[in-house]
């Protein structure tokens, strides 16, 4: 959603920072984000796909690099929101004003995000719904006397769009005015 989001605002240079190798999280926000980038005919930028903890340092140390090559991304996705805090106050340190000069993503939304500014774009799961079908299941599974078959439900994420990103077609747009 957030990679879809980023296209259609006009970014083609697009980062991602995410978790370590090895984390369902990590492997699925990082492949869904290049899958997207090269269905909409994106070259991707294999140094702008980056792997890190989930801490809010590490989104800064991961950031840093990126925002200071010769041909920064335009956009930065980030694998949950401490990174996204990292990577914005590594953009906010070099001058970067954001969404001016970069625009930055997170997912998984977090309770004090309303406080920072500008307020981050993010997708957010429905936790309270999937803990609530998991302790039913859970429950059904410790009374039940035959094990039920497995079962897989996924509830659709939710975008919120904060002030976080910037149309590069609207810059376009009007720098040719």
């Amino acid at each position: 959603m957030l990679t879809e989001y980023l296209i259609r605002l006009g970014h083609r240079r697009i980062a991602i920072i995410t978790g370590r190798e090895g984390l369902w999280t990590a492997e699925e926000r990082l492949a869904s984000a290049v899958d997207t980038m090269r269905r909409a005919g994106l070259d991707v930028d294999p140094s702008l796909c980056l792997r890190t903890a989930y801490r809010t340092g590490a989104g800064y140390a991961a950031a840093m690099p990126m925002l200071t090559r010769p041909d920064p991304p335009t956009a930065i996705i980030g694998g949950n929101n401490v990174i996204v805090l990292g990577a914005l106050q590594a953009s906010v340190e070099l001058g970067y004003r954001c969404p001016e000069d970069i625009s930055i993503v997170g997912i998984d939304d977090i309770p004090w995000a309303g406080l920072v500014r500008p307020r981050i774009t993010t997708v957010t799961q429905p936790i309270e719904e999937m803990s609530r079908v998991a302790i039913e299941w859970l429950l059904e599974r410790i009374s039940a006397k035959e094990q039920p078959e497995p079962r897989t439900r996924i509830p659709p994420p939710r975008m919120i769009i904060g002030d976080s990103c910037a149309s590069l077609r609207s810059a376009a747009v009007d720098s040719a005015l």
